[in-house]
């Protein structure tokens, strides 16, 4: 008889194990990334953003990277976890097994801030609140978060924040602000129960506007159970987004609407509240309700109200269309309206490069097309073909500012074009143009100038600017084959930016010096070149650029700083800076500096101490009086 034995392995699988394995570990820091681009509050969030000139055109590009994950885990000031909100299983390998390395304040400013952040769990606060000894929430962040803001941190995870309502201390003001928080949030609707059945906290008109801004119906309804008067604004502010809740208000409510609600509603594209209000209300409309469908696209609700209301649209209508490039609107409000071609509208569609809706306006009405120049939108957007269009055909103009455009966008294929067409014209080519092109970097375009421009008046904006942005073939360039130079601006700004290269070059081979640049260095945080002006250059500090930087939580540039403030002077400003310090939450710097001011008050204690013994000491009295110098004379 044969016997076969079956073994069973049993393998238990832990995050430890799974983190251990290289190429896990890199997928779990690359899709740190993805959390990251959520947060609106990064400053250095990925976004493409415009600057814009005061007459509302473009002026600038700014493009910004987000942060990698391994970059998050060397953040100061625990920002892995007020700013981040990285899970406890991530959390747990990288903060201190004791946490009193890292001072209570703040821990507790952290953790608090942890329980803002949309992306916080209970399951990690709770860990938190483990890990962290003495704890106890910063209350006064918690009232003072602006829930009304942009900033989605301040967004509260559901049951994170039920967790410090049943924690909360009754008078701290924290429960109205959870209200508010919850009900604009659209929040379950049994948080708003709890806090309701806490004693002192009561639903108010306020909270019935916010139930209907945010579209929660259950609310809107728990909220008028409640017996909550009068709220003027409720049916306007929910035809934004809610046929429900309009519904709901028509239905078991007095207060009515406005013209906004009809307004509200096509600005917002909900073409069925848009017709409910017209079939169902008699507060009518104004002609902001096309103009507002115009504006952002909504077609079907432009040709209804066309149809069935008598409002119409005023010329802004077509403007609109054309600017944000809905030509179906364009032609629709052209063909079927009064209000014609309006001069603005030809020009924004060539201002944001629309090129379809330039073509139809233009073979529609020649006369409007008379002082058209070519504008910022189809440069940024590189369309040579509507560049192309503009000038031969339709004779636009070319400015300055046009050709700094192409510069300032990178389209040099635009740029050369130009060139060609318009190279004789003296009032294009002006400086500006040399400093654009220094500006951006465009190094080709610099020598180009230079060799084919040789006339061009030229500033010295060209190299301070090209030294801000760290531009330093051109910054070479232009102090080897121009007579121009710069001036204390260049090294000045390039310290503001961190550019340690261009700062290094233009202290070793150009003598205009500085004026701002230790204060621009420390007040960015740039070690390496505070370290360099101060150790080579031998700039220094003063305690008016100690206190803008203590704002700014860069301790190690505090640390460039310290030796320089010694002696009486040296305590004076540690002082000063502590005090300065009193009511913001830089722990660390106020840590630094309470440390060096008690190196300084030791120093001058024992300084004292050793005068005051030199000066008692009789032997040492003796030995002095026979080291000094006599009187050779002899006195006959």
């Amino acid at each position: 008889m044969t016997t076969t034995t079956t073994t069973v392995i049993t393998t238990t699988i832990t995050f430890q194990s799974i983190f251990r394995a290289k190429y896990i570990r890199q997928l779990i820091f690359n899709q740190i990334d993805d959390i990251q681009k959520q947060l609106l509050y990064r400053p250095n969030a990925q976004a493409i953003y415009f600057n814009y000139n005061s007459d509302g055109r473009r002026r600038s590009l700014v493009v910004r990277t987000p942060l990698k994950g391994r970059d998050i885990i060397k953040l100061p000031r625990l920002e892995m976890i007020s700013k981040y909100a990285m899970p406890w299983e991530f959390l747990c390998h990288y903060l201190p097994k004791d946490c009193n390395q890292i001072l209570l304040n703040r821990r507790r400013l952290a953790i608090t801030q942890y329980c803002c952040h949309r992306n916080a769990t209970l399951d990690t606060l709770k860990h938190l609140l483990k890990w962290s000894t003495d704890f106890e929430f910063k209350w006064k962040y918690l009232n003072d978060a602006d829930i009304e803001g942009e900033d989605n941190r301040l967004k509260f995870n559901q049951d994170v924040l039920e967790y410090l309502i049943k924690i909360s201390p009754k008078k701290n003001g924290f429960l109205d602000k959870a209200m508010d928080v919850a009900i604009k949030n659209r929040y379950r609707v049994s948080i708003v129960k709890l806090l309701h059945s806490i004693k002192g906290v009561k639903l108010n008109s306020n909270h019935f506007y916010l139930a209907c801004k945010s579209s929660s119906i259950e609310i809107v309804k728990y909220i008028h159970d409640s017996g909550v008067g009068e709220c003027k604004n409720a049916m306007d502010i929910a035809a934004f987004n809610s046929l429900e809740i309009v519904k709901f208000l028509h239905l078991n409510r007095s207060e009515g609407a406005t013209t906004n609600a009809m307004e509200n509603a096509a600005k917002c594209g909900n073409i069925d509240v848009v017709k409910f209000l017209h079939e169902n209300r008699s507060e009518g409309a104004s002609t902001m309700a096309m103009d507002y469908a115009s504006m952002y696209g909504y077609f079907e609700i432009v040709k209804y109200l066309h149809e069935h209301r008598s409002e119409g649209a005023t010329t802004m209508a077509i403007e609109y269309a054309a600017q944000h490039g809905h030509i179906d609107i364009v032609k629709f409000i052209h063909q079927n309206l009064c209000e014609g071609i309006a001069t603005n509208a030809i020009r924004y569609a060539v201002r944001y490069g629309h090129f379809e809706i330039f073509k139809y306006l233009y073979k529609t009405d020649h006369q409007t097309t008379k002082d058209i120049h070519i504008d910022d939108g189809a440069i940024v957007k590189g369309d040579m073909e509507m560049v192309t269009y503009l000038v031969e055909t339709v004779n636009a103009k070319c400015t300055s500012e046009t050709v700094r455009t192409a510069l300032q966008f990178g389209k040099l294929d635009i740029f050369y074009y130009l060139y060609d067409r318009f190279s004789a014209d003296s009032s294009i080519w002006t400086s500006n143009i040399m400093v654009e092109a220094a500006t951006q970097g465009h190094i080709e375009i610099v020598k180009f100038l230079h060799f084919n421009k040789p006339d061009l008046d030229v500033t010295t904006w060209a190299m301070d600017l090209a030294a801000q942005n760290g531009h330093i073939e051109i910054v070479k360039f232009l102090s080897e084959h121009r007579s121009e130079g710069c001036t204390t601006e260049a090294i000045d700004r390039a310290s503001m930016k961190g550019h340690i290269d261009m700062v290094k070059f233009l202290h070793y081979n150009r003598t205009e010096g500085s004026r701002k640049a230790l204060q621009y260095a420390c007040l960015f945080g740039h070690v390496e070149v505070s370290s360099f002006l101060i150790n080579v250059r031998n700039e220094k500090c003063n305690q008016k650029i100690m206190l803008e930087v203590l704002s700014g939580h860069y301790d190690d540039i505090v640390k460039l700083i310290l030796p320089q403030l010694l002696g009486e002077e040296g305590i004076e400003a540690t002082q000063r800076a502590i005090k300065h310090l009193k009511h913001r939450s830089c722990y660390e710097t106020k840590q630094l500096l309470i440390d060096h001011l008690k190196l300084l008050n030791g120093s001058s204690v024992d300084n004292q101490k050793r005068n005051n013994y030199n000066n008692n000491n009789p032997f040492k009295n003796l030995i002095d009086w026979i080291k000094s110098p006599k009187d050779n004379k002899t006195k006959k």
